[in-house]
């Protein structure tokens, strides 16, 4: 039982390492991605912070990996706006 608490316990403070880890990444990326699209900054980052935080940090390392995905998630968003005919 003791040990079964423990792992509870270490996949606890994983769980909250992550999130805390993602909510930095979000602190990080909102600012750029407002820099290029102020109207979709929220909404971007938002889809942004649905990926694997060691793929945030991966965009966040590399500026063009970056820039061609907030391009691609502003690419869906204008999609998805677009009214059904």
């Amino acid at each position: 039982e003791e040990n079964v608490r423990q792992r509870e316990e270490i996949e606890r403070r994983k769980r909250e390492y992550l999130e805390e880890q993602r909510y930095a990444c979000g602190e990080r990326l909102y600012p750029i991605v407002f820099a290029k699209y102020p109207e979709h900054a929220s909404r971007i980052t938002g889809m942004f912070l649905e990926m694997a935080v060691s793929d945030l940090l991966y965009l966040l390392e590399y500026p063009v990996a970056l820039d061609e995905k907030i391009d691609e998630a502003r690419r869906i968003l204008l999609e998805y706006e677009k009214p059904i005919v």
